[in-house]
């Protein structure tokens, strides 16, 4: 998978708040890795990486659109765009199938897709995965269990000069000194993508002037943000979705 994908540390190029970040790791004796990202290395850029919350200009980013669904048409598959599954076709204990809607938002026109398979992969992601499970009565008293997720929190530094935070991966380094494998809790220290709507959303809001002033100072071109993403083990047993969720840079 980390061939398929092409994972690689050397598309991490620090920006100017990760290189603080990681001096102040130094500093205190502090744990800091470079990230290990999923990136062409021929696609790579520097500037665009910074814009990679809001889709992937270059290509360089080697999701499952860039890879694996593409190795699939290369085989002739058929894709079926704009396509719900509605529920996994079983026969005699096993899967069978998959019952689904397709649809046109533009004209509205909808249609039953019915597909017999040996196999089924079910690959909705760590909510819709569950919930196409429970439509269909399969799985067990398990579907529904063991959501993980990462809660974070953030602090904000202001500096002498632009840190020029729009330049680069967003999570191309972190501090992971506080990591427990063993125990499987801690937390990681690393630095999210700069943009003034996730500002937006994560300060608190008092009313319009004061949130209108701590969007001025969220948007200060010498602003450095580290976030620190918590360690999840608790087990929801009544979400009524499972498996586990996390983030990719």
């Amino acid at each position: 998978m980390w061939l398929r994908s092409r994972v690689n540390d050397h598309c991490s190029q620090l920006n100017r708040p990760q290189q603080k970040m990681r001096a102040a790791a130094e500093a205190l004796g502090w744990s800091f890795e470079p990230v290990q990202r999923n990136t062409d290395e021929h696609r790579y850029s520097f500037i665009t990486a910074g814009y990679l919350g809001f889709g992937d200009q270059t290509g360089a980013k080697q999701s499952t659109l860039m890879t694996y669904l593409q190795d699939a048409y290369d085989r002739d598959t058929v894709l079926v765009t704009r396509c719900r599954a509605e529920r996994i076709l079983v026969e005699r204990d096993r899967a069978a199938g998959v019952q689904a809607t397709w649809s046109d938002p533009d004209t509205g026109r909808c249609s039953s897709v019915i597909v017999h398979a040996p196999q089924v992969v079910v690959a909705g992601g760590a909510l819709e995965s569950p919930a196409l499970l429970l439509r269909s009565g399969i799985g067990g008293p398990a579907v529904g269990q063991y959501l993980h997720l990462h809660p974070t929190t953030a602090t904000v530094g202001l500096y002498d000069e632009d840190l020029e935070a729009w330049k680069g991966a967003p999570q191309a380094g972190l501090i992971d000194e506080h990591q427990n494998l063993e125990q499987e809790d801690g937390f990681l220290i690393q630095t999210p993508q700069y943009t003034t709507g996730l500002a937006a959303a994560a300060l608190p809001y008092t009313g319009p002037g004061a949130h209108k002033r701590l969007m001025s100072a969220s948007v200060e071109p010498r602003r450095s943000s580290p976030s620190c993403a918590t360690g999840d083990t608790a087990e929801y047993a009544s979400t009524g979705a499972g498996t586990q969720s996390s983030g990719t840079a």
